[in-house]
């Protein structure tokens, strides 16, 4: 598991989503209902099968407890998005 602290944007150093969940103490079910998604959709994400929207991954990160900065997106340059 990832140290809390090793989440920072001030250390750029980034984290999995899924890695991000498991700091955050959830399952992937709890965190799929909380957010009103499909536990696939959330695999999905996490595996980078799947693009996700840039709302849906505002919510996990609220939900987790991050900033979007702080998650490795693959696929995604947050510069073109933030």
């Amino acid at each position: 598991m990832i140290r809390k602290e090793e989440m920072s944007v001030g250390m750029n150093r980034k984290i999995t989503l899924k890695a991000s969940r498991v700091n955050a103490g959830l399952t992937l079910k709890e965190a799929s209902e909380k957010i009103g998604v499909t536990s696939q959709s959330l695999i999905s994400w996490e595996h980078g099968t799947y693009g996700i929207k840039l709302g849906t991954a505002c919510k996990l990160c609220r939900l987790y407890g991050c900033k979007l900065t702080d998650i490795d997106w693959p696929g995604v340059e947050l510069d073109d998005v933030v």
